[in-house]
């Protein structure tokens, strides 16, 4: 290209110089007159300076055409790349065989050889993002599994799920996080573990209403909820005024077989603190946990069923037998005593007979529920066997279990929801007094309860009374 220009501009100034000798040495002709000589002159000066505007103006344009134009378009076009903008085929400037089509082709190659670069760079950094994503995901169900097993080989629940977010939470970079459970009676959210919360902010046992702020709302709709500024949402409730902070929140339903057991929440300081990538973390961290969640609650209740009566939700016959083995060896090495009711429903088969077996479970449902309202936290009622029940008092001397034996026969004699008068009978047995081993505590019970029943029932007696009863007869 550059040597066309240089031919082109040389053969345009060699025409000019040319024409000019000629003019000159015509004028230097032997015998010109001088008026010719001037004409030639002043025609020779002409000459030369159309022909040198003629060589510039030709020059110009050549320049303009083969190198200005093009450049400008190599020049808009990196503009255009440094942008960010797509590059195409420059047309005929790709096409052309000079230097200018060779450059233009090279810079159309680099730009799509940058385009592939980026292409590939951000295929990268996606894979990089969701190869973090899958790892914080299995350190935290990592963490989940192990609480697991530790629920599975336990019994107190609540004491694992407030594990859980202070496992869970500073492997995920939570700052903030709380697991709401439903009570399957009310149907209410309860707080059951938080971490991250300020001292003094009592958020544990908080609970929530079907539809009640963001928390009952997803665990009415069964929809995730993602709020980046609470300031701005009056659907969020401060956990009832007891947690003042805003930021963003995202609340996420837990789910086992498309039913709801509970709620998710996470809480970041500063607005806008969740992406679409840490609501789907969340999620499945959500999804994880309600499913470890529902199989320990599975397991306990398979556990409760194997040491609870089905009717009446108190302890069975094997649960009663085990305590009370450890209640007698406790009492013997403490030297403290140990105080057994046995307490037997008066005339339970004429119930059954006039108001049908429905309708007896439903009574002893609700014996069941009037013993243990009125008993010690550290009391064991149980269902012995039919119409019976036994009533396990540790620390107890003759005198409190005979008071605590009167208090639980006015308790069933009042009226119930079963909606029939009842009474009972109570035998009253102590240790070491009665007894000295667990079966002998059980039959001196069961001798003064028999006793009781013997005469006119609706009453409480202790083994020891109804030994000397029978002894003065």
């Amino acid at each position: 290209m550059a040597k066309r220009v240089a031919v082109l501009s040389a053969s345009c100034s060699a025409v000019a110089v040319t024409v000019v000798v000629l003019l000159v040495a015509k004028m230097a002709c032997v015998g010109c007159p001088a008026p010719l000589r001037s004409t030639l002159f002043l025609v020779a000066t002409l000459g030369g300076a159309a022909s040198t505007a003629c060589v510039a103006f030709v020059t110009w344009l050549v320049v303009h055409r083969v190198l200005t134009r093009p450049l400008r378009r190599l020049v808009a076009s990196a503009r255009a790349a440094a942008g960010g903008k797509e590059v195409g085929f420059m047309g005929n400037l790709g096409r052309r065989a000079d230097e200018l089509g060779d450059l233009s082709r090279s810079f159309h190659k680099l730009c799509a050889e940058i385009a592939d670069l980026a292409v590939t760079v951000i295929d990268t950094d996606r894979e990089l993002a969701q190869a973090r994503h899958e790892l914080k995901l299995k350190q935290a169900i990592a963490v989940l599994f192990e609480l697991t097993q530790k629920i599975n080989a336990e019994s107190d629940l609540d004491a694992i799920l407030r594990a859980i977010p202070r496992k869970v939470a500073p492997a995920m970079g939570f700052e903030e996080m709380a697991i709401l459970l439903r009570d399957d009676r009310t149907g209410k959210l309860v707080v059951k573990a938080t971490y991250g919360f300020g001292d003094g902010e009592e958020i544990e046992g908080t609970t929530f209403a079907p539809g009640e702020g963001i928390s009952g709302l997803v665990s009415e709709s069964g929809e995730p909820i993602v709020i980046n500024d609470t300031r701005t949402d009056p659907r969020y409730m401060h956990y009832k005024g007891k947690h003042l902070t805003d930021g963003s929140l995202a609340c996420v339903p837990m789910e086992v077989m498309g039913r709801t057991i509970g709620v998710f929440n996470v809480l970041r300081p500063g607005a806008g603190g969740f992406s679409d990538q840490d609501v789907s973390l969340v999620r499945s961290l959500a999804s994880y946990t309600a499913l470890a969640i529902s199989h320990a609650q599975k397991n306990l209740r398979l556990r409760d069923l194997a040491v609870t009566d089905e009717l009446t939700g108190v302890a069975n016959r094997r649960l009663l037998m085990q305590r009370l083995s450890c209640e007698v060896e406790r009492a013997r090495r403490s030297g403290k005593p140990l105080s057994l009711l046995m307490v037997d429903l008066d005339h339970f088969k004429r119930i059954n007979d006039e108001h049908g077996h429905l309708k007896g479970d439903q009574v002893l449902k609700a014996v069941a529920a009037a013993l243990t309202t009125s008993v010690r936290r550290s009391d064991t009622v149980a269902r012995y066997g039919g119409e019976e029940f036994v009533v396990l008092l540790p620390d107890a001397g003759k005198r409190q279990a005979v008071a605590c034996a009167e208090k639980l026969r006015l308790a069933v004699a009042e009226p119930n929801a079963a909606g029939i008068e009842l009474s009972v009978s109570i035998g009253v047995a102590t240790l070491p007094e009665d007894a000295h081993h667990e079966d002998d505590l059980l039959d001196a019970a069961d001798r003064a309860l028999l006793f009781s029943k013997r005469n006119g029932r609706n009453r409480v007696v202790s083994y020891e009374a109804s030994r000397s009863l029978r002894l003065g007869a």
